[in-house]
């Protein structure tokens, strides 16, 4: 009940008790001097008591029906998500003085905007109107809507007054076949149904929510997010704009929008029985046919079941010189303005009766308004990059580099347009001009699929004896490569591959299909394929040892002996005297060698992996000696072809080196092994282990302890890498 309610009541009370004072005393008064009964006792009464009767008949018509109207209206909160604050002003900015929950009912006190001020047990102040369902039970006694806070007349609280039916029928709407309680009947407005967004919604499923912030409403259901502004004929669902007709409004403080809404953003059967004034709404199955029927509804009136949505997609400027928008579609036409190379534009994708070739003008949206472009100016909506920002707070820089100026920054969740890739770097329109962010921070869809990359790619050199040809990771993108009778296949997870448009002597010809780029190398040339988070390189290098890379091992030390020979000869000792050999006569012939120890230290096998990859190596040997039996002999050589992306080229190392070795030293072979061994496993590079012979087998422990054997062993494994890189 309102305050006016609570006064009026009063005063009607008091009147009453004060005319009935009045009425006693007259009525003593007249006993004594008239008789003849009450009939005649009424005729008598004073002319103040008749004052106030009359007072009491016209107060009685003007504030107990408002009285009575106000005191029943009640509301349910609808809360679906956690609990409904209460405000101690009708503004978000007003203090919580409470919280309610889904189901709680309310006495409504009075309306403020898009406010209510209610009253529940536990609690009394402000509410936002969207999250109570409000249930009227008391018939009012004027079809004009009374204002709950001064008790006067107002018409009713709509932005748009709608055309009303002649048919006194009221119009019955249904969802699925089940009759909705309304809190207001649909109007109709110029000719078209509107039904009330939130109850039809709920219904379907859609959950509905008031952006405070931004004044818009936000609708979700499993597949469909549609935003809209009161008064504005502009939707966005699924992030493409819609304009529908006519604009969401307010009718009696609840949000009302065209009936064919529901069919071109939610996909739902929709139809307007004109004779019995019934709206029927029907989510379609998966099996059902999208498309309407026209021939089973052409004899029925149906005022808003017409194409009256225009849907757009996005493009942006792609021409350098930008491009020139006019008022119709002919260059002899006015010109409404320019679009710069990089500026985003809504396309209309269906042209509204105009003779237009659409394979030569576009009908966008400009300033507003409608304006027309060449279709050679643009890039295909198929390839247009759309970035959402996954940061809390994302700096647009002045070029690609993280230290240079910064122009601005994106906030979580703002929605961008990419130009292009350039490496790690996302290229945007920012206020006018290019701008740069770090594309890791971007969740990026093209045509509504997830984008990754291998972008920008380039080529870099060093000294003249080693190039690398790298392509950037644009997200989540995996790599694997396998060897080609003359050069390698690349196989990538990327939705999209940069091609290489460059020369290089090594490369002979590279070629693209789908997600594999195949490089094929000329004669006299090597490569190793390096895969890492955030690219895939291809290390490019000239034929001979000049100028490679190679990591010497020399297996166990310290406090790891390794084997022991039947006097005790440990073999920690011979593969680091081997080892030292080998360095000597590969950097003799020119290759930079790195050595895991030089002298008796302790390494993890970790540690020796890492040296591998720290110093970017291009190949690297293991030195062991072998134990098992007494009358074990032999050598042996070991690659591995799981993990190890380069494992072809390791193999060919190892099928090189065992014959090397066993026909320099006269051993017997053992043969070229793949075994999974941590050194050669977690290795990106042609890997191979070597086990010279038995150090259990005294006869061979004799040869390992022999110079002369060491020394042979050394030349072996050295004239492996020149056949390699021959």
């Amino acid at each position: 009940m309102t305050k006016s309610g609570h006064l009026s009541q009063i005063v009607v009370i008091w009147l009453i008790y004060l005319d009935i004072l009045l009425l006693n005393y007259y009525s003593c008064y007249s006993k004594t001097r008239i008789e003849g009964g009450f009939d005649r006792l009424m005729v008598k009464r004073s002319p103040i008591s008749f004052v106030i009767w009359t007072f009491l008949i016209l107060l009685a018509f003007i504030a107990i029906p408002h009285t009575l109207a106000s005191a029943n209206e009640t509301g349910q909160v609808i809360m679906k998500d956690g609990n409904l604050n209460v405000r101690s002003e009708p503004s978000t900015n007003g203090d919580i003085v409470g919280k309610l929950q889904n189901g709680d009912e309310v006495q409504i006190i009075k309306r403020t905007g898009e406010w209510l001020k209610i009253s529940s047990k536990s609690v009394e102040g402000y509410v936002h109107s969207d999250y109570i369902k409000v249930q009227t039970t008391t018939n009012k006694t004027s079809t004009i809507d009374k204002d709950k806070t001064t008790g006067t007349t107002k018409p009713t609280n709509a932005t748009k007054t709608p055309n009303t039916s002649s048919s006194s029928k009221k119009i019955s709407v249904y969802v699925n076949g089940e009759l909705l309680n309304l809190p207001i009947e649909p109007p109709i407005i110029d000719g078209r149904v509107l039904v009330p967004f939130r109850g039809i919604g709920e219904t379907l499923g859609i959950t509905v929510k008031w952006l405070e912030k931004t004044k818009q409403v936000e609708a979700i259901d499993a597949e469909t997010k549609v935003v809209f502004t009161i008064n504005k004929t502009k939707v966005m669902v699924n992030d493409e704009a819609l304009a529908i007709n006519p604009a969401p409004t307010i009718v009696k403080n609840y949000t009302v929008l065209p009936l064919r809404f529901f069919a071109e953003s939610y996909g739902a059967n929709v139809q307007w029985n004109e004779k019995e004034r019934k709206v029927i709404i029907e989510q379609k199955t998966a099996t059902e046919e999208r498309e309407e029927s026209s021939s089973s509804n052409s004899n029925k009136e149906e005022p808003v079941i017409e194409d009256v949505v225009r849907t757009t997609t996005t493009a942006i400027i792609d021409d350098e010189e930008g491009a020139a928008v006019y008022k119709e579609p002919s260059t002899n036409s006015k010109q409404l303005g320019e679009l710069a190379q990089g500026d985003s534009i809504k396309i209309y994708d269906k042209p509204e009766a105009k003779n237009l070739d659409t394979s030569m003008w576009l009908e966008i949206e400009y300033k507003n308004d409608l304006g027309y472009i060449e279709a050679k100016s643009i890039r295909p909506q198929k390839e247009v990059i759309k970035g959402k920002v996954n940061a809390t707070s994302l700096n647009i820089r002045e070029s690609a580099d993280a230290n240079s100026p910064i122009l601005g920054a994106y906030s979580k969740g703002q929605e961008i347009i990419v130009f292009k890739i350039e490496g790690q770097w996302a290229q945007v329109k920012y206020n006018g001009q290019w701008g740069y962010v770090h594309a890791n921070y971007l969740t990026m869809q093209v045509n509504k699929q997830p984008f990754t990359a291998l972008a920008q790619p380039e080529i870099e050199t060093y000294d003249g004896n080693r190039a690398w040809l790298k392509w950037s990771k644009v997200g989540s993108v995996t790599t694997s490569n396998k060897l080609l009778s003359n050069g390698v296949e690349i196989t990538a997870s990327a939705s999209q591959i940069e091609e290489w448009t460059g020369n290089h002597p090594a490369i002979n010809r590279i070629e693209y299909s789908g997600s594999k780029i195949r490089i094929y190398f000329n004669p006299g040339y090597h490569f190793v394929v390096r895969h890492s988070t955030n690219d895939v390189k291809v290390t490019l290098l000239n034929s001979g040892l000049a100028g490679k890379r190679i990591v010497v091992d020399a297996g166990h030390g310290d406090h790891d002996p390794g084997a022991k020979g039947p006097t005790g000869l440990q073999e920690k000792a011979v593969n680091l005297a081997v080892a030292l050999k080998l360095a000597d006569l590969l950097r003799g012939a020119g290759a930079e060698v790195t050595l895991t120890r030089s002298n008796d230290t302790f390494l993890s096998l970790a540690e020796r992996v890492k040296v591998a990859h720290n110093n970017d190596a291009d190949a690297f040997v293991s030195v062991h000696s072998d134990s098992f039996k007494e009358t074990s002999q032999g050598s042996t050589t070991f690659y591995h072809s799981g993990k190890n992306p380069s494992w072809q080229q390791s193999k060919q190392l190892s099928d090189i080196a065992i014959k090397k070795i066993t026909s320099q030293l006269g051993t017997v072979n053992r043969g070229s092994q793949d075994k999974s061994l941590h050194v050669i496993r977690e290795t990106e590079i042609p890997a191979i282990l070597v086990e010279m012979a038995f150090l259990s087998n005294p006869n061979e422990e004799a040869l390992l302890k022999s110079d002369e054997f060491r020394q042979k062993a050394a030349q072996a494994i050295y004239d492996s890498f020149v056949e390699f890189y021959k």
